[in-house]
């Protein structure tokens, strides 16, 4: 829901709005830890290139949610990531 709310906002032709609560969001992610926190950011990460490429928003949007998770976003590997799942490989 969060992300899809990230990603509609960049859309030139604005849909109806989703009230999302993205401070409070953050905070919860900012609170988790080992695999969850591995889970939601490898989540958030995918839904991100399946919906465009990993430039403008959605780069603002995983360096954001990567910076409050205190993990480092190495862009190589999601460039690296985009690519396999442009050529139909698992990511």
């Amino acid at each position: 829901m969060l992300l899809l709310a990230r990603l509609l906002n960049s859309l030139p032709d604005k849909p109806q709005a989703i009230d999302v609560d993205w401070p409070a969001a953050l905070q919860d992610y900012a609170q988790l830890t080992g695999e969850s926190r591995k889970a939601l950011l490898n989540a958030l990460t995918q839904a991100a290139l399946l919906s465009g490429t990993y430039k403008g928003s959605r780069k603002r949007f995983l360096t954001e949610v990567f910076a409050t998770c205190q993990t480092p976003l190495r862009s190589d590997e999601v460039k690296a990531q985009q690519q396999r799942l442009l050529s139909g490989q698992a990511p």
